[in-house]
C-alpha cells in the first residue's frame, strides 16, 4: 500500500520547496504558534529539518509501528561522535521543531523548559527529591530496578492503555501502596504543571493532530468511566516513571504507540548534561542535549531513540507521556478489537487482508499535522 511520507530526518538544508504552496491561513497559524510560544517560554522557534522515511514501519492499520529489525549497539557520546552524528546543543532561547524537508511537515517539538530561571533551578530540586521520595517508596514496597527491554532501571506506570492482550482500554493494574505512590507524585503541582506544559508544546505545534488525541481519549472515557488519565491537565492517557535512579535507554522504539502520535518526555534529576544523557535520534543521525527539565516531543513509536549515560555517581530520571495505537483503533472501530468486527463480519481471510490493506488510517493522520512555512 502507498504511503504518504512521514517523520524524515537530519538534512541540514535551510530551504524546501513546500514553501511556494503555502496559503495565508497556514502562515497565520504558525505566527500564532511561534508568538505564542515566545510569550509562553522565552524562546524563539526555529526549524530543524530532517530528511528520513519512516513510513515503512508503520503497521498496515496505520494505528502502531512494526518492531526494529536491526538494533543498533549502545553508545557513548565520543563514539557518536566517531560515528559523525550532528550535536544539537541545548540554547534556553530556542525551541527546535522538527521538520520533514520534502513535505514540511512539523513531526516533532524539542520544547525546552516549562520554567524560567532563576525559578528553574529550585523546581527542579523540588521534583528531584520528590521523584528521590518516590523511589525510596517504592523499593520499600518491593519494587526493583530490572531489565524492561530499554534498559536496567526501575520503571512505573500510571494510567490507562489498550491492546498487550487487552480487549478494552483498562487501567494499569498496579498494588494499591504502588498506586499511592504515583497518585503523589501526579497530584503533585509541580508535576501537574510540567504535565500542562506537555501539552501545551503538542497543542502549539500540532493543534489538529492533539484535537484527534483528545476526542479518541475522552470518547473511551466516556464508554468506560473507570478509566483514569494521571493528569486532569493533559490528555495522554498514560504515563511512566523512569525512576533509575540511573536511567539509561538503550536503544529502541516504542511500536506500540499511536503511530503519528507525539509522546511528551522530560529528563529530571541531578547529572551534568553537557557530559552526558544527550537524547539519541538514531536514524537522523542527530545527538541532542537534554538537561533536567527539558521536555521533547517525539513520534517514540518510529524513531529510534536511547539516551547517552550519565556518571556512576549521578541521577537521572525520565517522565513519559503517551499514548497507545490500539487504544485509537479500538475507538476508532466502535470499542471493538479488529477480531471482533472480523467475526461479527464473518470475514474470509482475503476479506481481512483486503481491509486491513485498504486502510488510510496513516495518511490521514500525517495530513493532520501542521507545515512549517
Amino acid at each position: 500500500m502507498a504511503r504518504s511520507p512521514t517523520p524524515k530526518i537530519a538534512s541540514r538544508t535551510k530551504r524546501s520547496t513546500h514553501r511556494r504552496y503555502v496559503t495565508v491561513t497556514e502562515r497565520h497559524a504558525q505566527s500564532r504558534a511561534v508568538v505564542y510560544w515566545k510569550a509562553l517560554t522565552g524562546a524563539y522557534v526555529r526549524p530543524l529539518y530532517t530528511d528520513v522515511d519512516l513510513s515503512a514501519r508503520v503497521r498496515s492499520t496505520g494505528y502502531d509501528a512494526l518492531p526494529l529489525k536491526n538494533i543498533p549497539e549502545h553508545a557513548g557520546l565520543e563514539e557518536l561522535k566517531q560515528l559523525n552524528f550532528r550535536l544539537i546543543r541545548s540554547r534556553p532561547n530556542v525551541c527546535h521543531v522538527l521538520v520533514d524537508k520534502k513535505s514540511g511537515k512539523i513531526w516533532g517539538v524539542l520544547a525546552g523548559s516549562c520554567w524560567r530561571s532563576p525559578e528553574r533551578e529550585r523546581v527542579l530540586r523540588e521534583l528531584h527529591e520528590v521523584a528521590e521520595v518516590g523511589r525510596e517508596d517504592l523499593e520499600e514496597h518491593g519494587c526493583e530496578s530490572e531489565a524492561n527491554g530499554r534498559g536496567d532501571f526501575m520503571t512505573q506506570p500510571t494510567g490507562f492503555s489498550d491492546g498487550v492482550g487487552r480487549t478494552r482500554p483498562t487501567n494499569f493494574s498496579t498494588r494499591p501502596p504502588v498506586r499511592r505512590v504515583m497518585g503523589t507524585i501526579t497530584s503533585h503541582p509541580r508535576f501537574k504543571q510540567l504535565a500542562r506544559f506537555m501539552c501545551l508544546a503538542f497543542r502549539t505545534f500540532a493543534p489538529d493532530l492533539h484535537r484527534h488525541m483528545r476526542n479518541t481519549i475522552l470518547a473511551a472515557q466516556k464508554n468506560d468511566p473507570r478509566l483514569r488519565r494521571p493528569f486532569k491537565e493533559s490528555y495522554w492517557p498514560a504515563l511512566t516513571f523512569n525512576f533509575g535512579p540511573r536511567t539509561i535507554c538503550h536503544p529502541h522504539v516504542d511500536f506500540l504507540n499511536f503511530a503519528a502520535g507525539w509522546c511528551g518526555i522530560t529528563a529530571l534529576g541531578d547529572f551534568d548534561w553537557k557530559r552526558g544523557g544527550h537524547l539519541v535520534l538514531w536514524e537522523l543521525r542527530l545527538v541532542i542535549q537534554f538537561p533536567p527539565g527539558h521536555t521533547v516531543l517525539i513520534p517514540s513509536a518510529l524513531v529510534t531513540h536511547s539516551n547517552v549515560d550519565v556518571a556512576e555517581d549521578e541521577t537521572r530520571y525520565s517522565f513519559t507521556q503517551y499514548a497507545a495505537g490500539s487504544l485509537f483503533r479500538t475507538i476508532a472501530n466502535g470499542s471493538k478489537t479488529n477480531k471482533q468486527i472480523f467475526e461479527d463480519r464473518r470475514m474470509t481471510r482475503a476479506q481481512t487482508n483486503a481491509w486491513l490493506e485498504s486502510s488510510t488510517t496513516w495518511e490521514d493522520s500525517v495530513d493532520l499535522l501542521r507545515r512549517w512555512v
